[in-house]
């Protein structure tokens, strides 16, 4: 068994890995579900990777970077409406034209005409104060994001709220729904925490990029009208329960004699990717699996059951239905992550490979070594 590498050989491997040009996706995607490094700025190149963000060619990281806090900043601009802004630009831009009080007169606050600009005001102000509401329960404990009433938390909760509203603004089909909150927590703050107040709106923007592209693959679980249709998320809950039967049939057949729908406690694990089953820093190493998984979120599933088999023997003891809900729908604090993922993986190995591959312990170290000798050779 090869040595185990110190944290510094490890965030060698992994600042080794970015030397590539083209960006090696099979070694960024293996690299990252054995964790990334906790050094600043790092995890944000590889989840921005992951996520479709940054192209393959780093020749174009810069301009494409670029482009899309253009981008990004434009929506804010044109999307964020101000009625009086919109017509004092309007008279300034045409100081000569009476079409200014035409406008006025013809849309005004009480108007109720379908192109209102002040219609459409006052529903973004209505949209804009529920996302307001699940913004502030955000990681609330957080320094981070609430650094005692002090400049800082308001920033970060005002990029969130602008990042929801525009995606919601840019999405009329879905809009925002609660629970987004909880998606776009993680990615911000791993975009932002590393940089100076400085790079804020950069950091914004690139949160927003990684947000969307994540909501295009698992927009399905939000969207009401699939809610009953097996493209949602109670097709993906129909999914892990199907695994669950193959993986733990005992514990399995003994929640379904207790009438235990899985939707009572699987629906939040899988639409927020088990964020709010665990603290910060562990939902970010678990995002660093799952991010990886290049058959998207399947392994998210094998978590699932990888949970419910770590409790197995707490859920087959109670003979009744309300303590095992509630077991299930407050995971206990007590289970490592780190177990949760190595038997998350003994589940998919077992399933996928009819065998367990090699010790997930000893994968990390013996990979890392034969990575940092080819980048170094």
């Amino acid at each position: 068994e090869p040595p185990k590498q110190s944290r510094q050989e490890r965030i060698e491997i992994y600042e080794a890995s970015l030397n590539i040009n083209p960006v090696n996706m099979s070694v960024i995607r293996r690299l990252a579900f054995q964790g990334i490094p906790d050094k600043p700025g790092l995890r944000a190149i590889y989840w921005k990777l992951l996520l479709g963000f940054l192209p393959l060619d780093q020749s174009q990281w810069e301009s494409e970077t670029k482009k899309q806090r253009q981008v990004y900043q434009d929506w804010v601009q044109e999307l964020i409406l101000d009625p009086h802004q919109k017509y004092a630009k309007y008279k300034e831009d045409n100081p000569d034209s009476s079409a200014v009080e035409d406008v006025t007169l013809s849309d005004h606050p009480l108007s109720t005409a379908v192109e209102s600009t002040w219609g459409q005001y006052f529903k973004d102000i209505e949209m804009m104060d529920e996302i307001d509401k699940d913004v502030k329960r955000t990681f609330p404990h957080l320094h981070f994001f609430n650094k005692d009433g002090k400049v800082g938390s308001t920033r970060h909760y005002e990029a969130l709220k602008r990042i929801l509203f525009i995606y919601a603004k840019l999405n009329p089909g879905i809009r925002y729904v609660q629970g987004m909150n909880e998606v776009l927590g993680p990615i911000y703050y791993v975009c932002a925490r590393d940089v100076d107040a400085s790079e804020y709106d950069a950091s914004e923007s690139d949160a927003f990029h990684c947000f969307k592209n994540l909501m295009s693959e698992i927009r399905d679980n939000f969207c009401k009208t699939l809610d009953h249709s097996d493209l949602g998320v109670t097709g993906t809950m129909k999914k892990f329960s199907s695994l669950l039967q193959e993986t733990d049939y005992e514990v399995w057949e003994h929640l379904e004699n207790q009438n235990m729908n899985p939707q009572f406690y699987s629906f939040r694990w899988i639409t927020l990717l088990l964020s709010q089953e665990f603290d910060l820093p562990e939902v970010i190493q678990l995002w660093d699996c799952l991010f990886a998984d290049e058959a998207r979120f399947q392994f998210l599933l094998y978590c699932c059951c990888a949970m419910i088999s770590c409790i197995r023997d707490v859920l087959l003891s109670n003979e009744s239905f309300a303590p095992n809900l509630q077991y299930l729908q407050t995971y206990p604090q007590d289970i490592e992550l780190v177990t949760i993922i190595h038997k998350a993986i003994e589940l998919r190995d077992i399933r996928e490979n009819g065998k367990i591959k090699e010790s997930p312990k000893e994968e990390p170290e013996s990979f890392g070594s034969a990575v940092l000798k080819f980048f170094t050779s």
